[in-house]
């Protein structure tokens, strides 16, 4: 199963590009989606429709690596619907459900751009692409290397304290707890994996840092298997993130839309 996080090796035209590309155009399309109204949200939707062969990646296990981060996208829903502005619709108002389903959507397409960016990249890729995206800061002092290692390692713990959530949930299954009935129920279950899940998390921190600590990190430049050189590929796949934002955004300010 995919989770949000994840890299899932696949022969596919995502995956045999530049990790700064993909880096790049992430950023590009986050922007997008952040101001660029309805229409940019539909767009990111079908271009991410389309470029699922492109990223060797079934619909499914798309959705499967958002389902965890679904109920943050219905609480996003709710808020707005129940306490926006605007003319009551029963219990709620009309202007704040377009502005929940709005902040929704948004919501699920960042957490899209960033499962194709961790899918089609392997962790070190993806600290070496940040690295290079990031070296003209090193002329001010900015430790590049650190925050690109950090960068990767937040992106890895998510699907790690995803499956630890999960192990510990079978476990407390297999005890006897009875996961089924409403909200109220499975949401107190869960509440009570938070103190073990915590502890896992900081288990798991020692541990990295020990297992860096003994690797020599920070004494050495790091190395990457790719070369520093981006193909053609790269830069037509750049080129027309570029212009979709670019087509959107001129949309977006074209048409009356909210």
């Amino acid at each position: 199963m995919l989770r949000f996080g994840d890299y899932t090796p696949r022969d596919s035209l995502l995956h045999g590009l530049d990790a700064r590309v993909k880096i790049a155009a992430s950023a590009i399309l986050s922007v997008v989606a952040l101001t660029g109204g309805w229409s940019g949200l539909a767009a990111l939707t079908i271009a991410g429709a389309l470029s699922l062969r492109g990223a060797g990646l079934s619909f499914k296990e798309v959705l499967g690596a958002m389902k965890p981060l679904l109920f943050f996208a219905f609480l996003l829903f709710t808020m707005h619907a129940f306490f926006h502005e605007g003319r009551p619709l029963i219990d709620v108002t009309g202007a704040g459900v377009l502005a929940g389903l709005y902040t929704a959507w948004q919501y699920l397409a960042l957490v899209a751009v960033g499962i194709f960016l961790t899918a089609t990249t392997p962790p070190s890729e993806l600290v070496a692409g940040l690295g290079r995206l990031l070296r003209p800061l090193e002329r001010w002092g900015v430790p590049v290397g650190d925050i690109s290692f950090m960068v990767a390692v937040s992106l890895r713990f998510i699907p790690l304290l995803l499956g630890e959530y999960e192990r510990l949930r079978a476990a407390r299954a297999a005890r006897g707890a009875d996961w089924e009935g409403g909200v109220a129920k499975r949401l107190g279950l869960a509440v009570g994996l938070v103190i073990p899940l915590l502890i896992g998390a900081f288990r798991r921190a020692d541990d990295l840092a020990v297992a860096v600590e003994a690797r020599g990190y920070g004494h050495r430049a790091p190395s990457s298997l790719r070369g520093g050189e981006m193909g053609s590929p790269d830069r037509r796949f750049l080129a027309a993130v570029a212009s979709l934002a670019l087509v959107v955004i001129v949309l977006h300010h074209a048409l009356p839309l909210p």
